[in-house]
């Protein structure tokens, strides 16, 4: 395998992070699999997340309000919040509020020593990594917009610490 290419792990900072509406982290959340619950004996701001793993504790964060938009400072104590609990990652949280132009991606994954080869027909794509012995990965360019949306990137990412024990922060630096 590739190893860690990197830094094993750094600390989220808000610099690194976008602000995210509360509607998108909600959505976000869910395709975690966490199970929502707004909390009725409070004024509204607290929400319960209930994690898939139910012999997992739920865990509460606080709804911005007047403005539904969770700031950068906020997405990190959240970030700390769900390592904390779930032993997440960083790169996990960080992933889901980041878009990234296609061709970024495909720089990043030549600089970590990948050849990059289009498909002829279609929008899929394959990196051979560095090691011959690993095996190659393919993603599909999205399209028309060839930005990698947050879930798709999340995904993307997952899918590179899968093949290659990958965890890489310079997809966040962007």
């Amino acid at each position: 395998m590739l190893g860690r290419l990197s830094a094993l792990f750094t600390p989220p900072s808000p610099r690194v992070m976008s602000s995210m509406r509360w509607d998108t982290f909600l959505e976000l959340m869910r395709t975690e699999g966490f199970r929502i619950e707004d909390e009725p004996s409070t004024s509204g701001s607290v929400v319960r997340f209930y994690p898939p793993n139910s012999d997992d504790e739920s865990i509460i964060f606080h709804k911005p309000h007047p403005d539904p938009t969770i700031t950068p400072q906020m997405l990190a104590e959240f970030s700390k919040k769900l390592k904390r609990k779930y032993e997440w990652i960083d790169t996990d949280f960080i992933l889901l509020s980041k878009e990234m132009p296609w061709h970024t991606f495909v720089k990043l994954m030549r600089e970590k020593g990948f050849q990059y080869h289009p498909a002829d027909f279609g929008s899929s794509a394959r990196f051979d990594p560095p090691n011959p012995k690993d095996v190659s990965i393919t993603f599909h360019k999205p399209h028309p917009d060839p930005t990698i949306h947050p879930l798709l990137l999340k995904d993307m990412a997952k899918k590179l610490r899968k093949n290659y024990d990958w965890i890489d922060t310079s997809f966040l630096q962007t």
